[in-house]
């Protein structure tokens, strides 16, 4: 794994060795409380680590902790983290009253779950929030896309490189108190009534791998990296539009990075 502290066409520093080979990243939001943003991997023994952030982007195995699952409490069952197929960070969509917990989106199947984040690097099992349709799909975090307060999610459709927008709506009154609740209803990221196009083309021999990483150029919205085949405009960056399309690529990164597995 390496550690990009920004656009380069040189990698980055090598943190950690060839174990991370399939391991799936995720990160959007600080678990320890210190104010940097950390990492949690699913790495090839199937589970799940939170790896805190050091705060000059060093992520060690000594730091480490394995993240608990709780037990879905009808079921009394785990979510496997061995099952998961992607897994993203949306960030605290739920508005915890106690703490700011990042939340999780993630690929089971063919199915899309939510997984609320808990305290002290903890997960709850979650609930389903996609039925069918998310095992080819290739998922990014953008936070809010459209300006509309609410967290967006971003699904590329590998097989017919079509990108779209899953706009997160208001989860109303959910407690019946006649206050509108805090954060995102977690079910309108699942939800193809939805989604808006943003993009087509986007197939995986075209942009192998594609991340969402807030806004880069200044101008409030979320912006879109990708990889290319092309070896003289190996990493392109694609500012973000309130409504689709993303806007037109500039190459930022040329040698190297077809090399590259995985962009978080």
């Amino acid at each position: 794994m390496r550690f990009l502290p920004g656009v380069t066409d040189k990698p980055g520093d090598v943190n950690g060795d060839g174990s991370w080979n399939g391991a799936l990243l995720t990160h959007r939001g600080d678990w320890t409380e210190d104010f940097y943003e950390d990492l949690v991997a699913r790495r090839s023994d199937g589970k799940l680590w939170l790896y805190p952030n050091s705060g000059q982007g060093e992520f060690t195995e000594d730091t480490k902790q394995e993240v608990y699952v709780f037990p879905d409490p009808e079921t009394e069952v785990a979510t496997d983290p061995a099952t998961i197929k992607q897994i993203v960070s949306v960030g605290d969509i739920t508005a915890d009253a106690e703490a700011s917990c990042p939340d999780f989106v993630a690929v089971i199947g063919d199915q899309l779950w939510f997984m609320p984040g808990s305290f002290s690097g903890t997960l709850d099992s979650g609930y389903l929030i996609g039925t069918a349709g998310w095992s080819g799909m290739q998922l990014a975090s953008p936070g809010d896309v459209d300006g509309d307060g609410f967290t967006d999610l971003i699904a590329r459709n590998t097989a017919s490189g079509e990108l779209w927008v899953y706009h997160g709506r208001s989860p109303g009154d959910a407690d019946g108190d006649g206050v509108a609740d805090g954060g995102t209803d977690p079910a309108s990221l699942g939800a193809i009534a939805n989604r808006t196009a943003y993009a087509t083309g986007w197939t995986t021999a075209a942009r192998p791998l594609i991340t969402a990483y807030g806004d880069s150029d200044g101008d409030g919205v979320s912006d879109l990296w990708t990889t290319t085949a092309n070896t003289a405009a190996g990493l392109e960056f694609l500012p973000g539009r309130r409504t689709g399309p993303v806007g037109p690529p500039v190459a930022v990164g040329t040698g190297g990075w077809q090399a590259i597995k995985l962009l978080s």
